[in-house]
């Protein structure tokens, strides 16, 4: 039996379907293969998951039609697509029964889907090569300070209007006030702060606090970002999957999270399911 997860989004979309379909091969004690087809199909976003010590390992395939699914049985015997049905969790996911080959298709972007096996997930997206000098330098700085990394997510949130409207963006407000949430029960926090737009960060937030500016990564260098902030104590969410794995991957119990309450401007999706138990929401306007 195998299971095929279709990747395709950023960093923060392919470690969730990675995530479930691991869950899945554990449970059921089979083959994983990833599909990057939709990624060769997009010229904004690549594999990313070869920065992690399991996926590396892991069998990259693409579909020879190409990425259209209806040919998919040409490919491999006995595939069953699983489509993701709705934003919320599906419980029917969880209790697959072993036979037919899956293929995955979605986000499923909870961790209820792989939670029974969340500590090898956190021994799977170890890092696999050890960070360079400048980015050592900024892990001891991190691990000196009560750090709390804080993600402004904005890019084509902000420039396309399509998906502008869509996601939308955080208020400023919201930042303001989940620093302020964050210092009444981490006074001596310190901000470190990761964006891809840092000099607009820059610009315009200051907050009452020590900050400080993360940009020493290039955009094609997303781990190695996610890698820092996984490192900080606490953390303030834009609504991105990237700064979700930033704060799920920190393993400390006590850490505070802190997420917007609208993780989609225009979309109708029930993110119920989305946050894990324990971390905080406010108002993101």
């Amino acid at each position: 039996m195998r299971i095929i997860s279709r990747l395709q989004g950023g960093l923060g979309n392919q470690l969730f379907q990675y995530a479930v379909a691991r869950a899945m091969c554990l449970r059921l004690n089979a083959r994983m293969l990833l599909d990057d087809s939709a990624l060769k199909n997009d010229a904004k976003r690549r594999y990313e998951l070869g920065a992690f010590r399991f996926p590396s390992t892991l069998p990259v395939v693409s579909r020879p039609d190409g990425g259209r699914t209806g040919l998919l049985a040409r490919w491999f015997d006995r595939v069953e697509i699983v489509r993701e049905k709705h934003f919320e969790f599906d419980p029917e996911i969880v209790v697959l029964r072993p036979g037919t080959s899956l293929h995955l298709i979605g986000y499923w972007q909870t961790e209820k889907y792989f939670q029974a096996v969340a500590d090898q997930i956190r021994v799977d997206l170890q890092f696999a090569s050890p960070p360079d000098k400048t980015n050592q330098i900024m892990l001891d700085e991190i691990s000196a300070a009560t750090a709390v990394s804080v993600h402004f997510r904005r890019g084509d949130y902000v420039t396309e209007k399509h998906t502008a409207a869509y996601h939308g963006t955080p208020s400023e407000d919201y930042y303001y006030r989940a620093v302020a949430m964050m210092l009444a029960r981490v006074p001596d926090a310190h901000l470190f702060v990761f964006s891809d737009e840092p000099q607009w960060v820059k610009d315009h937030f200051k907050p009452d606090a020590p900050m400080k500016v993360v940009d020493i990564n290039p955009p094609e260098s997303p781990a190695a970002d996610l890698r820092l902030m996984s490192a900080c104590k606490h953390h303030i969410l834009a609504n991105s999957s990237f700064s979700w794995w930033g704060a799920w991957l920190n393993p400390h119990d006590k850490k505070m999270v802190i997420a917007p309450n609208r993780w989609f401007q225009a979309a109708k999706s029930n993110t119920v399911d989305l946050l894990p138990t324990g971390w905080l929401t406010i108002e993101a306007v």
